[in-house]
C-alpha cells in the first residue's frame, strides 16, 4: 500500500522566519502612495529667463556644412575620422615632417597635443605654443 504523507502541522512555539524584503516592499509601497499625490501637485519653478527674453535671431549655424561636405573627396572624409598623436616639439613640426604630411596631404581630423608627447607644455604659454604649430 502506498504511504500517505501526513499534513504538516506547524509548531506554535516556533516563529516563522522574518522576510525583510517583504517589509521593505510594503513600507515603500505605503510611502509611495502617500507621497505621490504630494509630489504630483508640486509646482514646477518658472525659468529665470523667459524664452522671449533669450530669443536670438534665427541663424542657420550649419549652412556652411553642406557645401563643405560636397567639396570634400571621399579620401578627405575618411581622413577627418582620424585623430593622430604627434611626438616632438615645434621644431620637428616643419613643412617636411610626418605630422605636416598627415595634416596637409591626408587631411587627418585632429592632432593630439600632450605634455607626455613633448609637443606642448602645460602652462600659461600653451595658447602661444598652439599658435606656433599652426604657422
Amino acid at each position: 500500500m502506498p504511504v500517505q504523507s501526513r499534513p504538516r502541522i506547524r509548531d506554535p512555539r516556533r516563529r516563522t522566519p522574518r522576510r525583510p524584503g517583504a517589509l521593505l516592499l510594503t513600507v515603500g509601497w505605503f510611502l509611495s502612495t502617500l507621497l505621490w499625490p504630494l509630489l504630483a501637485r508640486a509646482q514646477v519653478p518658472e525659468p529665470l529667463l523667459t524664452p522671449e527674453a533669450t530669443a536670438t535671431p534665427e541663424v542657420d549655424d550649419e549652412a556652411w556644412l553642406d557645401p563643405a561636405m560636397a567639396a570634400m573627396t571621399t579620401a578627405d572624409k575618411v581622413g577627418q575620422l582620424f585623430l593622430v598623436p604627434f611626438f616632438g616639439g615645434v621644431d620637428e613640426a616643419g613643412a617636411g615632417s610626418d605630422i605636416a604630411y598627415l595634416v596637409q596631404a591626408l587631411r587627418v581630423g585632429g592632432v593630439i597635443l600632450a605634455p607626455e608627447n613633448e609637443n606642448i607644455r602645460n602652462d600659461s604659454s600653451a595658447p602661444q605654443q598652439v599658435l606656433s604649430l599652426l604657422r
